[in-house]
């Protein structure tokens, strides 16, 4: 049979989209973040740059062909976490049901360039990675002296040589919400759905690439990694400090006194702590 795909999030048709939370400028584009979607678009000439709705479900159709089960469902709550000139941050939470014994639930920080050189179809927009943004010996020394990572990378054959062999070192590796590295015997031990148990959050090698920016102040970024627990949704964020180069600091600037864009610190100062964009897909075979 035909797979029937339920597209539960309608895109609004109007310019001018009902619930919205919060519209922002960033360059020459326009910022439309709302309960049914966050869209971005050219001031000027309304070019689409951004589309959420239109970038996770065209995810949800390739997850979607890949899968064996008859029932399908995936649930998004977007948060806008920081915009600091074109480089737009959001979180999401991702709720994915087959039918199982449990959901699958996990979270995630991503940061989109929205150059509009850089980005050419709004269900492929360009994420950022730490090391488009600040050299690469700056992100490795900031990881390094993460008190949390410095655990991970502490561990076996001495510190990691460079950026490629510490994210290797990461890879796979577990710790607690006080920071606590877990051993092996730790993670069969520790159940995270155990009431009073305290959660594992993992660490992957893209861990470092899923970040917003907290904080800036003298020419030093906070910049914030999120680490997912599984499929509990708990988040844990670890802070890093990096020097920001000189061409970038006024919009880092511009950020922080919230001229232009702003920062995870004043993130609640734009919109309800609650307030999110919810999208919905299902699919039945």
């Amino acid at each position: 049979m035909k797979a029937s795909l339920l597209l539960l999030a309608a895109l609004s048709a109007s310019h001018a989209p009902a619930q919205l939370i919060w519209t922002g400028h960033a360059a020459t584009n326009t910022i439309e973040w709302s309960a049914k979607n966050l869209r971005v678009y050219n001031s000027a000439s309304k070019a689409p740059v951004l589309n959420i709705y239109s970038y996770l479900s065209s995810d949800f159709r390739r997850l979607s062909a890949t899968s064996h089960d008859s029932y399908l469902r995936s649930e998004h709550a977007i948060d806008v976490k920081s915009l600091v000139g074109n480089y737009l941050s959001i979180g999401d939470v991702a709720d994915l049901d087959f039918h199982g014994p449990h959901e699958d639930v996990s979270a995630t920080f991503q940061t989109f360039d929205l150059q509009p050189s850089k980005t050419t179809m709004t269900d492929k927009p360009v994420v950022v990675k730490l090391t488009d943004i600040f050299p690469e010996n700056a992100v490795y020394q900031a990881l390094l002296e993460e008190k949390t990572l410095a655990q991970v990378l502490t561990q076996g054959n001495g510190k990691p040589a460079d950026l490629a062999a510490l994210l290797k070192a990461l890879d796979g590796q577990d710790v607690t919400e006080d920071g606590k590295l877990l051993s092996v015997a730790d993670q069969v031990a520790l159940p995270t759905t155990v009431t009073g148990s305290p959660l594992r959050y993992h660490l992957t090698a893209k861990s470092p690439n899923r970040f917003a920016f907290y904080d800036y102040s003298d020419g030093i970024a906070t910049v914030h990694l999120c680490l997912d627990s599984g499929w509990t949704g708990h988040t844990l964020e670890l802070a890093i400090k990096l020097e920001v180069p000189e061409r970038l600091r006024p919009i880092f600037q511009a950020a922080h006194a919230r001229t232009s864009g702003f920062l995870m610190k004043d993130r609640n100062l734009i919109a309800r702590p609650d307030a999110t964009t919810v999208i919905t897909f299902s699919e039945k075979h």
